[in-house]
């Protein structure tokens, strides 16, 4: 195993909330990661999340949504040390309004394989989750077995409550609170590296 390398998970719908909450901040997530990481060596950071619905016959809104979270994604591909996996949002009926309801699919799955995999290769010593669902509590539970520390990052308000399965799991917990987002801004456009990407 490697002593003290770590590897940073961030559930991107999770992540959005986070960031719609503190006021829709846009922040750096190289920076980000780099802060979760509190200085130990990073292995990587992986990012997980779902391409928009686009319906049949897409407005322009939709179009230009989807385009603008296609190209957010690519920035964050050309990262140094950034995975990102997709999962994909399927139909689940229609709400009361008769708006349809779409559900991710895949994300969860990636994510738990993934700690699951960090786990079993011994390539990190720590993991730092940024995520909410109870779906992920078995897989942090192998990663502990198999010596592996687990730290949650989550949002303070309602709508990025953690699961009690999820919050009693893991290791540590720590708020992602806007004092440490603030540290992780975007920079203004001429300041900006090339490797860096921020919330669109």
């Amino acid at each position: 195993m490697h002593d003290k390398r770590v590897a940073v998970l961030i559930d991107g719908g999770y992540m959005d909330k986070i960031l719609y909450e503190a006021g829709s901040m846009k922040v750096s997530f190289s920076r980000l990661a780099n802060k979760l990481a509190r200085g130990k060596p990073l292995l990587r950071t992986y990012y997980y999340h779902c391409l928009p619905h686009l319906s049949q016959r897409p407005t322009p809104e939709e179009q230009t949504f989807y385009a603008n979270k296609e190209r957010f994604f690519n920035a964050l591909r050309r990262l140094d040390d950034f995975e990102v996996r997709l999962g994909h949002l399927a139909p689940r009926g229609w709400d009361n309004a008769g708006n349809r309801i779409l559900e991710q699919k895949g994300v969860d799955v990636y994510l738990a394989v993934d700690v699951c995999r960090l786990s079993y290769t011994g390539s990190v010593s720590e993991i730092i989750l940024v995520a909410g669902d109870g779906d992920l509590a078995p897989a942090v539970a192998l990663a502990k077995d198999l010596g592996i520390k687990v730290c949650l990052w989550f949002g303070e308000s309602p709508s990025t409550r953690v699961s009690e399965q999820l919050w009693y799991i893991c290791d540590q917990r720590r708020a992602l609170d806007v004092a440490i987002l603030e540290e992780c801004l975007l920079s203004p456009a001429p300041e900006r590296r090339d490797n860096d990407a921020g919330q669109l």
